[in-house]
């Protein structure tokens, strides 16, 4: 059961980043205890050391000066005035006879064969260092150099190292009383730490949890800090917000595309039933030509809502080209010049022939095919349609001008909208995909439409694209 807890603790993220944190803070602070020490043990014993040197220097002179009794004198006068003397003093003959040798009684107590260990000196070279071992196996209870002198002696001078040790001793007891503190503190505000930075992405946990029952209106707490946690739950919400309207978008399309396609589904329908109860090869023509002109009609509206589809999606290749602006607008405007003229409306083109455009040809031909049928569609008779081209800041800009019905300004927003018809559009045929595919095929070649218009005046729809 135990370890089932820890289990399902170390689970949860906060824990494991806490756990890492410690991974990382445990050998961070060892090493750094390290360094500490090996460097506080090597300024003591280079403290220690420069002290018995400077010792060394003063008895080295002595000797060589006044010799045996000079050296005794100066090393009792110190410990007279000092009271003690902390440090072992040896002088003997290169054949191993002591001279003079005197240590506390401290130092005295502690070792034993001192006189052998002393004599290890006599194999080491000028200027060595030398360690003697304890009673208690100390091996470097006392720290000793060893000087070779002009008249054929050996000088040594050492020092007990049990100062150094305790100060060693207490930075380690500080070390271990600081680190367990410290480390049990570090556990409890790095799990604290990480529950809190953490907090945010439990919030979204909890939330995608409400949204899976259906509930898209809920949305994340957005932090104060503008952090990378700030911006996780802002687009978050954002995503929210676009699959909220995408849901809606796609209820109403899904309305709408059932309603327009009951119409000639129903005519289909008809015309086969009509075509079953009758004999004649004429009308059985007749119901399979309506057919297959009502078919024709849906399966257009299939394949636009499609393409429409994979430019969202962008799963749809561009085939993007060089050409010329006013050879496409002439191939447009030849399609629907018969259109034109039978509601007696005139369509003039201003165009430089030398304009070119970066574009997928196709999809600019559709829009502009799209845009020049509304206007003439929702023109009057005798009026007239305007088509300009020009380049505008590396850009090439379109204007196709009308003198129709005009869009009112509550209809305006919503034009772009897929599936979408104006009050006015009403009674014309069509499924309110025109304008929305113009938009999808113009953004999708980094281009972008917008409109002018005026109810019962006309309108002017811009568009522009990149020329190269």
């Amino acid at each position: 059961m135990f370890l089932k807890r820890v289990k399902a603790r170390f689970s949860q993220l906060s824990y494991r980043l806490a756990l890492t944190y410690l991974l990382f803070f445990i050998p961070c602070y060892l090493i750094t205890f390290g360094i500490f020490y090996a460097w506080t043990s090597d300024f003591l014993q280079t403290r220690d050391r420069d002290l018995i040197e400077s010792r060394m220097g003063q008895y080295q002179e002595i000797v060589e000066r006044e010799g045996i009794v000079g050296l005794k004198k100066i090393y009792f006068d110190t410990k007279m005035r000092s009271g003690s003397s902390r440090y072992l003093i040896q002088l003997y003959d290169l054949k191993g006879n002591d001279l003079f040798l005197h240590m506390s009684e401290e130092l005295n107590k502690e070792f034993s064969n001192i006189d052998f260990q002393l004599k290890k000196s006599l194999d080491l070279k000028n200027d060595s260092w030398f360690y003697l071992e304890s009673k208690d196996h100390d091996e470097d209870a006392v720290e000793v150099k060893t000087v070779l002198l002009a008249n054929d002696l050996r000088l040594n001078v050492g020092a007990s190292t049990e100062e150094r040790d305790e100060l060693l001793e207490k930075f380690q007891v500080i070390f271990l009383t600081i680190f367990i503190p410290l480390l049990i503190s570090s556990i409890i505000c790095s799990i604290l730490i990480a529950q809190k930075f953490l907090k945010p992405i439990s919030n979204l946990s909890g939330l995608i949890k409400k949204i899976k029952d259906g509930n898209l209106s809920q949305r994340a707490v957005v932090p104060k800090f503008k952090d990378e946690l700030h911006e996780l739950a802002t687009a978050f919400n954002d995503m929210l917000s676009q699959i909220e309207f995408l849901i809606e978008a796609m209820k109403d399309t899904l309305d709408n595309v059932a309603h327009d396609l009951r119409t000639p589904i129903a005519r289909v329908r008809l015309a086969a039933e009509l075509a079953l109860k009758s004999e004649s090869p004429e009308q059985l023509k007749i119901a399979a030509e309506e057919s297959v002109e009502n078919l024709d009609v849906i399966l257009n509206m299939i394949q636009t809502i499609m393409t429409m589809s994979g430019l969202n999606s962008k799963t749809l290749q561009l085939k993007k080209e060089h050409f010329y602006a006013l050879h496409i607008i002439e191939e447009v405007v030849d399609l629907y010049l018969f259109v034109a003229e039978e509601k007696q409306i005139t369509i003039s083109i201003e165009c430089s022939d030398s304009i070119q455009v970066f574009a997928d040809r196709f999809m600019i031909r559709q829009a502009l095919a799209n845009l020049i049928d509304n206007a003439i569609k929702y023109s009057s008779t005798n009026t007239h349609i305007s088509i300009v081209c020009y380049e505008e800041d590396q850009r090439i800009i379109f204007l196709i001008k009308d003198q129709g019905t005009g869009i009112s300004s509550d209809d305006t927003p919503r034009i772009w909208e897929r599936l979408y018809r104006g009050d006015k559009s009403r009674s014309e045929k069509g499924f309110g995909l025109g304008l929305s595919l113009v938009k999808i095929f113009i953004e999708s070649n980094d281009g972008n439409v917008s409109l002018e218009s005026t109810s019962d005046k006309g309108s002017v729809f811009k568009f522009s694209l990149p020329n190269d």
